[in-house]
């Protein structure tokens, strides 16, 4: 069986690679893009588990915080404390006043999430994924093409 390496940011596997060069390049990369550390260790059949508790405990962190889906007249997704925090960051990023909201949970808007893409109409790399999400503080995390 060969060994598998693991791209690691805040205890939780960002990617596996096979080549352990492949894993630094990439860790490197990741370090200069979010700020934050990304290390390679090997990974072993036990590391599953530890990843799915590292993960419940990435939520934890998020300490109250839930995230609210707009439609109209733009969509968005917001991370906020409350329905009327996320209604004041949706007013800050569009300059208009929502007319649909509903709260999704966190699977759900992690899904929305990472399957966004970036400005450039790209697919966002899973590690500035996983850091936005779990900051802990609120933000839009997506918002209409439109208001580019």
């Amino acid at each position: 069986m060969s060994k598998r390496y693991g791209v690691i940011a805040h205890g939780v596997i960002v990617s596996k690679h096979n080549d352990p060069i492949e894993a630094r390049e990439e860790a490197t990369k990741a370090n200069i893009e979010t700020g934050l550390p990304h290390h390679v260790l090997e990974l072993h059949s036990f590391s599953q588990g530890k990843q799915i508790n590292q993960a419940v405990n990435q939520m934890k962190k998020l300490d109250g915080l839930k995230f609210y889906e707009f439609d109209d007249p733009y969509y968005s997704l917001v991370k906020a404390k409350d329905e009327k925090d996320a209604i004041k960051e949706y007013e800050l990023v569009t300059g208009d006043r929502p007319e649909g909201i509903r709260e999704v949970d966190i699977f759900t808007a992690l899904l929305l999430f990472s399957r966004s893409v970036s400005e450039e109409g790209k697919q966002v790399p899973i590690y500035k994924i996983l850091y936005e999400f779990f900051l802990n503080e609120r933000a839009t995390l997506i918002y209409d093409p439109h208001l580019l």
